[in-house]
This record gives structure tokens, sequence and C-alpha cells, in this order.
């Protein structure tokens, strides 16, 4: 069973292979850094461990997308900025998941799968957008 914490070591650990920065010490709150120094963009992830039922995973999943959706229109979000959202790749995340990753990549939310010998599916891949996502 993976955790929130084994989630976050492999989704840093692959952003660490690809170039990024991350940090050595993870802030209390939900989101967590990497930094891409050549290309100047923040990757603001959020992770999550296993659930023990497909209800709470459901929920999970929910309350993620909207903490991203929430999260792309904060005042401290900067211009270039990645939401990504990281998960255990499990046949209940996956089936959560799937059926949402169109709209992930018109948010531009990446997504993560981590399987449970810690390599990293990447689901959807989000790039930085300027400006309002969406037309009111």
């Amino acid at each position: 069973m993976l955790t929130r914490r084994d989630v976050l070591t492999a989704v840093l650990d692959y952003r660490q292979a690809n170039g990024d920065e991350v940090p050595r010490t993870w802030p209390v709150s939900d989101t967590i850094l990497a930094i891409n120094s050549q290309k100047g963009t923040r990757l603001l992830i959020n992770a999550y461990g296993e659930e023990a039922t497909e209800d709470k995973t459901f929920t999970c999943v929910a309350r993620a997308l909207h903490h991203a959706a929430c999260k792309l229109y904060e005042k401290e979000r900067r211009c270039g900025d990645i939401i990504a959202l990281a998960f255990p790749y499990t046949h209940s995340f996956w089936e959560n998941v799937k059926p949402l990753r169109k709209a992930l990549n018109r948010l531009g939310i990446t997504c993560f799968l981590v399987r449970p010998n810690r390599s990293v599916f990447v689901c959807t891949e989000g790039t930085p957008r300027p400006g309002p996502l969406l037309v009111p």
C-alpha cells in the first residue's frame, strides 16, 4: 500500500531525474514544489495515498480535482506554474482518473500515477498557460 509520502517521493525522484530541482524537506502544506530551472517553471504537486474502499477513492479523486481546479486561479500562482496531481496506480484510482484525462488535459493539469515499484506513469501532461484558461 502506497502512502502519500511514497507517492511524493516517487514523483519527486522522477522529476529530479528529468532535470527539476526538488526540495530536501517538504512543507507542511499539501502542495509540494519542484522547479525546472531551465524553463523557469514551478510544478505544484498535490499527492494522495491509497484508499481502503472504492467510495473513498472516488471521493479522494473528486476532492483532488476540485483542489487543482481552484489552484488554477489562486493569487499565489505564478504565470507558467504547472498544477499536478499524484495518485497510487491502483485499479480503483485508474478507474476514477481515466474518465477525467481529457478534462485534465484541457485544464493543463498534470496527473502522475505511481506504481507499487515506485515507477511513475504520466497520465496527463499539463502545460503552463498564461492568463485565464476558461472563457466565461
